[in-house]
């Protein structure tokens, strides 16, 4: 498969410390990766470098031949990058429409709609709001759209933010810890989410996550990080194979 993502020997240094050394990830185009590693391992901040929320020390990220490292960070949702973090920034006081128009345009103040004529307006908020509702069917949360987001359950607002990622219509999906929180039946819920999106939309998902079932149901290949190392890299169930992996996430006696 092509790749859609490249990551090649990228590494950050904060002072002295080394979060990554000399990483090297290919993220095959319609495909889910999986990202895993001990805490610490350098994962998040491998995601925000590509992300462009830090500045690798060395290194090259190509996403569909573009190099990401020559783009701002306010470009990549045009190239077809998006993601969510561990943290959800969503408002607890609007509906979960509201909230997922947030990834079309900006909550507050003024945005380009409201320069422009009424009649084209209303067209463009009305394809909007189909927009938003779409990215909800994708999470399987559209009847929830018009219900404000404080009345939720913790698992239905870690989709909601995945929703409003999708409303960018991105390639790539980054995922940063999806499944935190989330009970078994959740767990499920987003693992038949994942595969939807990849197989109606043809996206590309790169995922961050510590339970390694929810990983071997969904993905079709894993990178290991350990001390911001690769340390494997392949099929899922080398979590369970591999001697080093069990080492050091794990642990020496799984």
């Amino acid at each position: 498969m092509t790749a859609l993502l490249e990551v090649s020997e990228i590494t950050v240094r904060f002072g002295g410390v080394r979060a990554l050394t000399g990483v090297n990830m290919q993220v095959a185009e319609g495909s889910v990766h999986g990202l895993i590693g001990p805490n610490g391992a350098g994962k998040t901040t491998l995601l925000n470098c590509i992300g462009r929320v830090i500045e690798p020390t060395e290194g090259r990220l190509v996403f569909a031949r573009d190099d990401l490292r020559a783009r701002p960070t306010h470009d990549l949702a045009r190239l077809g990058v998006a993601r969510t973090f561990q943290n959800l920034a969503l408002m607890d006081d609007r509906t979960v429409l509201d909230n997922v128009l947030v990834g079309l345009r900006r909550a507050g103040g003024f945005t380009l709609h409201d320069f422009l004529p009424t009649r084209r307006r209303f067209a463009l908020e009305a394809e909007d709001r189909a927009t938003a509702l779409a990215a909800l069917a994708q999470v399987d949360l559209q009847q929830f759209a018009h219900q404000k987001i404080g009345k939720l359950p913790y698992g239905y607002r870690k989709s909601i933010e995945i929703a409003r990622a999708l409303c960018t219509r991105p390639r790539l999906l980054m995922l940063d810890e999806p499944t935190a929180g989330l009970n078994p039946t959740e767990m499920d819920q987003l693992g038949i989410a994942v595969r939807r999106m990849r197989e109606t939309l043809g996206l590309t998902v790169l995922l961050i996550t510590h339970h390694i079932e929810f990983l071997l149901e969904v993905a079709d290949r894993v990178t290991v990080l350990d001390l911001g190392c690769v340390i494997a890299d392949g099929a899922p169930d080398l979590v369970h194979t591999d001697a080093r992996v069990r080492a050091a996430y794990l642990g020496a006696d799984e």
